[in-house]
């Protein structure tokens, strides 16, 4: 896979995150705290659990774009599967995910979550340049 490719995934994942972090906090400055639904069931609810929300965000974008990257990449998909579950779960439950507060203010339907976040997650794989595995094979992926 070409370099080209692997920084504009990362510049292009590192975009929707800040998007994402910059919509929660323009939704709390606003109009109140966004109200994150998913951290409700850990207790993280309210202007904290956006805050800490958004901050991950900020931080996951910037280790993409950083020395750090595989890291960050990584972190990043550990991430949109994480968040892929949560509201997976939140849709079984019975729960509004369309005013979820993922991305601030703005209503997400359940389909557009997952498309959204499968998308980041083909990004991040087009953002690693190769995939080792093993000790003594080196796989590239072309």
């Amino acid at each position: 896979m070409s370099a080209a490719v692997s920084i504009a995934s990362r510049i292009l994942l590192a975009v929707v995150l800040i998007a994402s972090a910059v919509s929660k906090i323009a939704s709390s400055l606003h109009g109140g705290h966004t109200k994150v639904q998913a951290l409700e069931t850990i207790a993280l609810d309210g202007p904290v659990g956006s805050t800490i929300v958004s901050l991950v965000e900020l931080v996951l974008a910037l280790l993409v774009l950083s020395k750090y990257r595989r890291l960050g990449v990584l972190m990043n998909a550990l991430f949109c599967a994480t968040a892929g579950t949560v509201i997976t779960i939140m849709k079984v439950r019975g729960l509004d995910v369309e005013r979820c507060g993922c991305f601030g203010g703005i209503r997400v339907t359940f389909a557009s979550h997952i498309m959204i976040l499968g998308g980041l997650l083909c990004l991040c794989i087009a953002a690693l340049d190769r995939v080792r595995i093993g000790v003594k094979s080196d796989i590239e992926i072309a």
